[in-house]
């Protein structure tokens, strides 16, 4: 791999370059990318257009991503799905997942409580864990019948990615 250090700053290759050494750098990409939320069982989301985009920032297997969301439509059926630009790392006994922030509003609904970000090992998806708010003992998966065909909210999530 060949890196080099301009007066720009230090440039990685444009491909990755994997080293099976734990402790060597050998990616890193930053970007935006056209995300979809998808049900588990069926259906989408559509995103709301200039609201189609995350943003994201992977350094080794640690991916940053962040955005706002916000959709015109919705015929998802089952857990609502968020895409990642990259599959989460599948790792022992579950330390691949990880938890980021998720605000959600106009969803139609008013009994999310204390949603969360989820990702799944192995998945390039993450999705929305909440407590009913009547109870707030209850945790529930967001479904596409929870919310209405036009909401939105914002996200962000750090996740170990795949090599």
């Amino acid at each position: 791999m060949s890196v080099s250090l301009t007066s720009n700053g230090l440039v990685m290759p444009a491909t990755q370059s994997a080293s099976s050494n734990a402790n060597t750098l050998d990616d890193y990409e930053e970007g935006t990318y056209q995300y979809t939320i998808t049900g588990v069982t069926s259906g989408s989301c559509t995103p709301k257009a200039n609201y189609d985009y995350f943003s994201y920032c992977k350094v080794g297997r640690m991916c940053q991503v962040g955005g706002r969301f916000e959709t015109q439509d919705n015929s998802a059926s089952g857990m609502l799905l968020w895409s990642l630009p990259f599959a989460s790392a599948n790792l022992t006994a579950e330390s691949g997942s990880h938890a980021g922030a998720i605000f959600l509003y106009r969803t139609g609904t008013s009994d999310i409580n204390n949603p969360t970000l989820m990702t799944s090992e192995g998945a390039a998806t993450a999705f929305c864990y909440f407590n009913n708010t009547d109870t707030n003992t209850s945790v529930n998966f967001l479904q596409g019948s929870s919310v209405d065909t036009s909401f939105e909210g914002y996200l962000g999530i750090v996740y170990s990615t795949t090599w």
